[in-house]
């Protein structure tokens, strides 16, 4: 048979069964056969086990009617049409991927398929993963770093979240020791340091990993998690063998990436940033998706600001 309800479609009047652009009409004063028989015709009474369609002596006999050749012949073409979009594998039918991504508009199916197969490519290019290995001495997990790569892509999260993701992933967000290079009214210190009277140069080892300010602000903004969840960078900067987070720890620890690097800079205001930036991150990707909804609700008390 037939996936789905493909083969429940009946052969007249019936806008998925066209020819000329029109729905396939009924004979002329259904004088080839029983009118009842004939309108509860449908595509699987016309198909054989194979999803080929019958001989026309074949049908007539079946259901004891007469359809002339012209007739059979436009019922042939309109479920052919039909039938052509499937593609039959152990009994059942498939929907060919050609048809799938037929359209060539910008964010249809095919662009997207497109998109993701860049996006596939972009991933077994080791180079960002590779700078990585040497600054957090790990050793590489293909899978896990595909998982890291499809973070950014995460729909319901809103575009300067994913563009952040994506230059994490690929190692283009730049810290104040790369900024430094091109501005010269920037300095390549870590500020949170520079403050506590500690120079040190601000690259993605120290400002994830060693620096004391960030570890003391995710050290705090654990209290808002009601059962113990993974948010920390190595979340999604580790990406060897042993990284078993899930995909809400991804998004999370990306958010609170995003949050800590914007919000880094930031003199007077920073604290009071980081709390409104994540938060109004967090309520808009929970009205987009019920996914996200359903684990702020289990795991995030948004009553309680994170940083302090």
């Amino acid at each position: 048979m037939l996936r789905g309800n493909v083969g429940q479609n009946r052969i007249f009047n019936n806008n998925n069964i066209k020819v000329n652009r029109q729905p396939l009409p009924p004979p002329e004063e259904w004088s080839q056969g029983d009118p009842e028989i004939l309108n509860n015709l449908t595509v699987n009474s016309i198909t054989d086990e194979n999803s080929k369609i019958r001989k026309l002596d074949e049908i007539n006999k079946l259901y004891k009617i007469s359809i002339e050749k012209a007739e059979y012949k436009k019922i042939k073409n309109g479920v052919s049409t039909l039938l052509k979009n499937f593609n039959k594998k152990d009994g059942e039918g498939c929907i060919k991927l050609e048809k799938m991504l037929g359209s060539k508009t910008k964010g249809s199916k095919r662009f997207r398929k497109i998109f993701e197969n860049k996006r596939e490519k972009k991933t077994t290019n080791l180079k960002p993963t590779r700078t990585r290995e040497k600054l957090f001495s790990f050793t590489h997990h293909p899978e896990t770093e595909k998982r890291l790569y499809a973070c950014w892509n995460t729909s319901f999260l809103n575009n300067e979240v994913r563009t952040f993701l994506y230059r994490i992933a690929n190692n283009q967000a730049k810290l104040n020791i790369h900024i430094a290079k091109f501005d010269v009214n920037r300095g390549d210190f870590c500020k949170s340091c520079e403050t506590g009277g500690t120079l040190v140069r601000e690259n993605y080892k120290h400002f994830f990993f060693e620096c004391p300010a960030t570890l003391s602000l995710l050290i705090n903004a654990k209290k808002i998690f009601r059962e113990n969840l993974k948010y920390d960078p190595a979340v999604i900067l580790i990406n060897n063998i042993e990284n078993n987070a899930t995909r809400f720890e991804r998004i999370i620890a990306g958010i609170m990436c995003y949050v800590l690097y914007h919000g880094r800079n930031r003199p007077v205001t920073k604290i009071m940033y980081m709390n409104s930036e994540f938060k109004k991150i967090i309520c808009a990707s929970a009205d987009t998706s019920n996914y996200f909804k359903m684990n702020v609700s289990r795991y995030i008390d948004l009553n309680v600001d994170p940083f302090k």
